[in-house]
């Protein structure tokens, strides 16, 4: 149902609730475990300005996009340009996105059994940061879906002296299955634990089990202190949506949580985008400026005020960088 408002945004409701197929163990575990093998090998033996190109071999090596998949990016990618992509365009997108997942694959394994990888990550718009916790109010930092959000950003906030705690879902990592959950996906998620000050565990496999709740309220009490919040900007949790216009006729979909928290708690909200400048060597975090709803409009104007000024900031980075955002997925967005 589209929303009385004087903004194009759409709310709705969804289930909180994520499904796991029931597998044991996908034949991409299998070959993340030969990869962590060689990739081992790679940044205990090579000199890091030699990694990405092992990356890009190995990601070569791999499986062609598919037709099916390269027609479906087709149509998200004219929605948000507003011209014809042809085909070439979007492979050589995607195999560009396929490439930087494997430099993720590879400094996660760097981070976890070695001490070599030492990027130079540049922090833009810290000093807003700085002004709002002087405040006294807290602070919220809301992760676009870059691909290198979830380890560079922290740890480029961290190194800057910015202590976080996260919110995280138990299902995060590149696998579903039981064995990837069980062993895969703790590799990364060590990792990002090194760079926060706490890893908030939402469990929205199950949504009856009042884990959401107690997460909230840990959240809340972290604002009350003072202190900073980092949510990915995924749908993960939460049962409301917020849906808004991207670009030239998609609508991308955020949900409600992050603007909520800002306003029942005074806090600063503030959007940030991790961009890799120069394969495996350098990277920026830019938090952007302060989303500033006014809620003397009503909640429902302030939640789609937010969105709207999110919005605008982030679609030029998608823009310009299309391969490094992660958000092209059906669950995100719609055309």
């Amino acid at each position: 149902m589209v929303s009385e408002l004087p903004y194009p945004v759409r709310f709705r409701t969804r289930s909180a609730k994520l499904r796991i197929p029931p597998r044991l163990i996908r034949r991409a575990d299998l070959q993340y475990l030969t990869l962590m093998g060689l990739y081992r090998l790679t940044t205990a033996l090579l000199p890091p300005d030699r990694w990405a190109a092992v990356a890009d071999v190995m990601h070569r090596l791999r499986r062609g996009l598919r037709k099916r998949r390269v027609m479906q990016l087709r149509q998200r990618f004219r929605a948000v340009y507003g011209h014809d992509v042809g085909p070439d365009t979007i492979r050589s997108w995607h195999r560009d996105r396929e490439n930087r997942r494997e430099r993720r694959r590879l400094y996660v394994v760097a981070e976890r059994w070695s001490d070599r990888w030492r990027p130079n990550i540049r922090l833009e718009g810290v000093d807003g940061v700085a002004a709002a916790l002087a405040q006294g109010k807290g602070v919220i930092l809301w992760f676009d879906d870059f691909i290198d959000h979830n380890v560079v950003a922290k740890r480029g906030l961290y190194e800057a002296g910015y202590r976080i705690h996260y919110l995280s879902s138990v299902l995060h990592g590149d696998s579903i299955s039981a064995f990837g959950r069980r062993y895969l996906n703790p590799i990364q998620t060590a990792v990002e634990s090194r760079y926060v000050q706490e890893r908030l565990l939402l469990n929205n496999t199950d949504a009856g089990s009042g884990n959401e709740l107690a997460c909230t309220r840990r959240m809340v009490a972290i604002l009350r202190e003072n202190g900073i919040v980092g949510i990915a900007n995924i749908l993960t949790s939460g049962s409301r949506v917020m849906e808004i216009p991207f670009g030239a006729s998609a609508r991308l979909a955020m949900p409600t949580g992050p603007v909520n928290l800002a306003l029942q708690r005074g806090a600063a909200l503030f959007p940030v985008a991790t961009i890799e400048t120069e394969p495996l060597a350098s990277y920026s975090v830019i938090i952007g400026p302060r989303l500033v709803p006014d809620p003397a409009k009503g909640k429902d104007a302030a939640l789609a005020e937010a969105a709207m000024q999110y919005a605008e900031r982030l679609l030029p980075l998608v823009k310009a960088h299309p391969d490094q955002w992660m958000g092209w997925r059906r669950n995100s967005f719609s055309l």
